[in-house]
């Protein structure tokens, strides 16, 4: 699974997997299935067919970028049919597809964060926020791959288009 695999040779490199746990308890999780079960609560309330006023859909509200980087759209918009999925219909009524869809994006999160070096952050503090691999994670998954870089490196607080502050997620 994704999350349990985060940066698995800076982990293994740095004797940082009790980190992960600490991140993870601080998600009051102790899997990756309950990471999950944190992120679909602060999302959508673990509401499966729930649409934002942005367009943002399912579990974890995902939008068309998110699920472009997960392989469920192309870039022109349309379905590619990934998991039998071919409509936003189709996505909503299919709560595991939901689940493999934010599992990929997270790799493409855990390769960003990899590939920018923002790892080397895990176990600082950034604007009064300690760093942990499951707030990289939440934080990409809020703000996205630019954003979590300018926090990380810059400590500017990016917002969604809720207001909600990517200090939120990362904590």
């Amino acid at each position: 699974t994704s999350m349990m695999q985060l940066l698995s040779p800076t982990w293994r490199k740095h004797g940082l997997w009790g980190l992960l746990f600490v991140a993870l308890a601080a998600w009051a999780a102790t899997s990756y299935s309950d990471f999950l079960k944190a992120l679909g609560q602060r999302e959508s309330s673990m509401n499966q067919f729930a649409v934002n006023r942005f367009g943002y859909a399912g579990l974890f509200q995902m939008g068309s970028l998110a699920l472009q980087d997960a392989g469920y759209k192309t870039a022109s918009g349309a379905w590619t049919g990934k998991d039998g999925i071919n409509s936003q219909a189709d996505y909503l009524a299919n709560a595991q597809a939901q689940v493999n869809s934010v599992t990929a994006y997270q790799q493409k999160a855990e390769t960003f964060i990899l590939s920018q070096h923002l790892d080397t952050a895990i176990g600082t503090t950034v604007s009064g926020v300690q760093i942990t691999a499951s707030g990289l994670i939440a934080g990409y998954h809020l703000v996205g791959p630019s954003a979590l870089r300018n926090y990380i490196q810059n400590g500017i607080v990016a917002s969604d288009g809720n207001g909600v502050p990517i200090t939120t997620y990362i904590q």
